[in-house]
């Protein structure tokens, strides 16, 4: 009898174990992301009393599983090890391929993963969120790929969580647009050079903003430089980026009044690479970015979106409705969100 089935049977006959594994397994990821942490602090980041923390906390020292030292608790090589293995176990507890194979058919596109939980509310969940997009992103590179990759929150949270893979070699990272009125650390350049620092790549830096004129981006590409960089981005088969809510992506890039109200006017509600659409997935509006362009998002070889939260629910549903070649990385909430929506 395999795992698989021997928990089910264990299930049937002590139905609580399900309860039991999910809550230990929490205790044990929050004290991963927050180590080492104080038994104060963890039953305040889950919402649990101390004393049911206590008990939970002894019983876990007892299996060895987690240690104290002066400053909190730490997990032992033992707990690390254990969680690995129960993350797999948690994924299918909660049918995460279920959701999976429901929304790839609902927005019909070529792949979803999905990261159990709610991120945008889970105390350790932008941690777990970094680190499993980023080991399904890791599997997706081949031998002399040239990896394009946005900017933003998401986009720098992946690469931070990226990890050499001595399997793959000759890669090249390269920004995937140019630059955005926005932290250094969110800065496309910023996220392509971390991310290929991560896994042993080279790469490439595009010193130019994203908002650029076409006339502007002519002028600035007789630059040697500049123009080696747009020969890379304009061979990229792996393309990782991010999709926005149109009205908040256009603050960030600076929009004057005329755009703000065409996006309200015409109910504007996704974007990427300056590319605004409506529910639909028609491609309304552009603003000026220098980068990846809208033949190249739909031409790709291998697209990756990822996005994550329920406000995010109706820009994914309708980007795929513009685009079908891609694949996306969400969250469980966030998946959830986008199956209630009827279509």
């Amino acid at each position: 009898m395999d795992c698989k089935k021997m928990f089910e049977l264990q299930k049937n006959i002590v139905p609580e174990i399900v309860s039991t594994l999910n809550e230990r397994y929490n205790i044990l990821k929050c004290i991963e992301s927050n180590q080492p942490i104080g038994r104060r602090l963890l039953s305040t980041k889950l919402d649990k009393t101390e004393r049911i923390i206590r008990t939970e906390i002894d019983k876990l020292k007892n299996m060895e599983l987690i240690n104290s030292i002066s400053s909190g608790m730490i997990l032992t090589d033992l707990g690390k090890n254990l969680l690995i293995e129960l993350d797999d176990l948690m994924f299918d507890l909660k049918n995460i391929a279920n959701l999976e194979s429901k929304l790839k058919n609902k927005l019909k596109i070529n792949e979803v993963f999905i990261v159990s939980g709610n991120t945008s509310i889970d105390e350790h969940g932008s941690t777990k969120f970094g680190r499993k997009a980023a080991d399904i992103i890791l599997k997706k590179i081949k031998n002399n790929d040239i990896v394009g990759i946005a900017g933003g929150t998401t986009m720098a949270l992946i690469a931070d969580h990226m990890k050499r893979n001595d399997n793959i070699s000759n890669i090249t990272i390269v920004p995937a647009r140019g630059a955005l009125n926005e932290e250094l650390k969110l800065q496309a350049n910023t996220v392509a050079c971390n991310f290929a620092h991560k896994i042993n790549a080279n790469y490439k830096l595009l010193h130019i903003p994203d908002d650029l004129s076409e006339n502007e981006l002519q002028v600035v590409k007789e630059n040697e430089t500049i123009h080696e960089v747009f020969d890379y981005i304009n061979n990229v088969n792996v393309l990782i980026f991010g999709l926005g809510n149109a009205h908040d992506m256009a603050i960030r890039r600076k929009a004057n009044n005329d755009i703000l109200n065409t996006i309200e006017k015409e109910k504007l509600v996704a974007e990427t690479f300056g590319y605004f659409f409506n529910s639909k997935g028609e491609m309304k509006l552009q603003m000026n970015s220098v980068g990846i362009d809208l033949i190249k998002i739909e031409n790709v070889e291998n697209s990756i979106a990822v996005a994550v939260g329920k406000e995010k629910a109706d820009v994914i549903l309708a980007f795929s409705n513009f685009h079908k070649n891609f694949s996306l990385i969400t969250d469980e909430s966030t998946a959830r969100e986008i199956l209630n929506i009827n279509i």
